[in-house]
């Protein structure tokens, strides 16, 4: 895919994932890889109604009142979900996971997690399962949710199940009074 059409395809990723539109939506697509066919699709119309696909037609329609998103010379495909994922974990350019925990609050991790949805829409993913997260992650899912920030639509478990002493178990060493420094 050319750099063009990942930033439009990103574009119709992101008009996916946003809150449900007053006005329907058609897209056309010159390209569609639909995740169903082993074959692409040309000259297609996405129909979108209420935030949800209604239908997809060939050809180009324009239904009358839609508005019109035209991608007729690009490919659009549908998004990506990530079924396991910790929106308010330590992102990669922090070197120490646990110099992280313990320097950073939960409002710090919100904010982290802002940025990182905002980045996972980016790069196509639509949806994701955060499982194991906190109470940050549930602000950062109902912010996306209420369409204060961009990101995908994120379904979230608090609780993670693990074995004993697994990386889900609370009492893996650390030290319980330090976890949340006052």
């Amino acid at each position: 895919m050319l750099d063009g059409q990942k930033v439009l395809c990103s574009a119709w990723l992101a008009l996916l994932s946003a809150p449900a539109l007053a006005n329907d939506l058609v897209v056309h697509a010159g390209t569609l890889i639909d995740g169903i066919n082993q074959t692409p699709a040309r000259q297609m119309s996405i129909l979108i109604h209420d935030d949800r696909i209604v239908s997809v037609q060939p050809g180009f329609q324009s239904p009358a009142g839609a508005e019109v998103v035209d991608l007729s010379h690009e490919t659009v495909m549908p998004g990506f979900i990530d079924a396991h994922v910790h929106v308010s974990a330590k992102l990669p350019s922090r070197a120490n996971a646990t110099e992280d925990w313990l320097t950073h609050s939960n409002l710090d991790r919100a904010f982290d997690a802002a940025l990182f949805v905002r980045q996972m829409l980016q790069q196509g993913f639509t949806s994701a399962r955060d499982v194991g997260g906190g109470d940050e992650t549930v602000a950062v899912r109902d912010a996306i949710d209420a369409g204060k920030i961009d990101g995908p639509r994120l379904w979230v478990s608090l609780e993670p199940l693990g074995p004993t002493a697994g990386h889900g178990d609370p009492r893996n060493g650390l030290d319980h009074d330090l976890a949340h420094p006052g």
